[in-house]
């Protein structure tokens, strides 16, 4: 539980993008051109910067701490593409309906399940500390978050893809070594057996709307 947690501390302190707009299109298939090193560094350190901008914000509700998050989402990670990979093997059955359901509260889904339990988390610093060649041309920028609410140093690593009319966007986090994209699939399918992949998005559905609820009920900070 505490490497899960940490993990998406991490993913939110670098908020960056999850691309909400081709949400059921597959993968770009077509190659993109290798990604720049000192470009992928700056990128997200550019996103870190502006994560802890908004935890630090007092003055913020949690409904539009959540809606500047979203923002942040949607300016960094490509969620098309990540989506994709949390479903495995149930994205080859899927119908075009359910494909279009699942992307559709994917990003909500992430931001409500993560984004309140990290206000705490303002004072932490994430520092990038190096790169590391990454398949089909991408790249690892590897970081290190830190901070008083922080039990131990947290090591990040993002991989970053110039997608294809897009440019850069993180496609999976790994912490400590193990995959963020690989950890939610291996939930996500756990739940697919049990339920089917209906029961799946439901279960999403009723989470952000419970997870809505609550945030518009909480007063605003001032």
């Amino acid at each position: 539980m505490r490497l899960r947690f940490n993990a998406f501390l991490a993913t939110a302190l670098a908020l960056g993008s999850l691309t909400a707009t081709s949400v059921y299109a597959p993968a770009a298939l077509a190659a993109e051109d290798a990604v720049n090193a000192s470009a992928a560094t700056k990128f997200i350190q550019t996103l870190a910067d502006q994560a802890f901008e908004v935890l630090r914000n007092q003055s913020l509700s949690q409904a539009q701490r959540d809606q500047q998050f979203r923002q942040l989402l949607q300016k960094g990670f490509a969620l098309d593409i990540i989506g994709n990979g949390v479903l495995g093997t149930a994205r080859r059955t899927a119908t075009p309906e359910q494909l279009k359901a699942f992307h559709a509260v994917f990003p909500d889904y992430v931001i409500r399940i993560y984004s309140s339990r990290l206000t705490e988390y303002g004072n932490s610093t994430l520092k990038v500390t190096g790169t590391a060649p990454a398949p089909r041309g991408d790249i690892y920028v590897r970081t290190l978050v830190t901070g008083p609410n922080v039990q131990q140093p947290v090591h990040a690593d993002w991989r970053i893809r110039n997608v294809a009319g897009r440019g850069l966007k993180v496609i999976d986090l790994s912490l400590e070594g193990v995959s963020m994209a690989v950890t939610q699939r291996d939930e996500f399918n756990a739940k697919i057996q049990a339920r089917g992949l209906d029961g799946l998005i439901a279960e999403m559905k009723s989470t952000t709307a419970s997870s809505t609820k609550t945030a518009a009920s909480t007063p605003e900070k001032r």
